[in-house]
């Protein structure tokens, strides 16, 4: 009896894993000499967190990328994208600081 090999699931080829989307959150900015400055706070679901500092920000052609520290303790990373088609912010990141709750 001749046995067929059958197809693996193993093709070499890496598979494409889409990106998680990220939330589309509100935010309030400080208005300096430009619009929409920086972020004052912002809104996870009902939920208000304010901005206690600006840890880092960076920018790409499109966006304005901010590292914050809210009043919860922990780390969040905004993205502002600003273009003539669109303009949105959404939370791209967080991490819980060690020992809160």
């Amino acid at each position: 009896m001749h046995k067929h090999s059958r197809p693996t699931a193993r093709s070499g080829k890496l598979k494409q894993v889409p990106r998680p989307a990220a939330f589309t959150i509100r935010v309030e900015c400080y208005a300096g000499y430009k619009a929409d400055e920086k972020p004052r706070c912002f809104w996870l679901a009902e939920r208000r967190y304010e901005v206690q500092e600006i840890l880092d920000q960076w920018y790409s052609p499109e966006d304005t990328w901010f590292r914050v520290r809210a009043n919860d303790g922990n780390l969040y990373i905004l993205r502002h994208r600003l273009t003539a088609q669109e303009e949105r912010w959404t939370l791209e990141s967080f991490r819980k600081e060690a020992g809160r709750g």
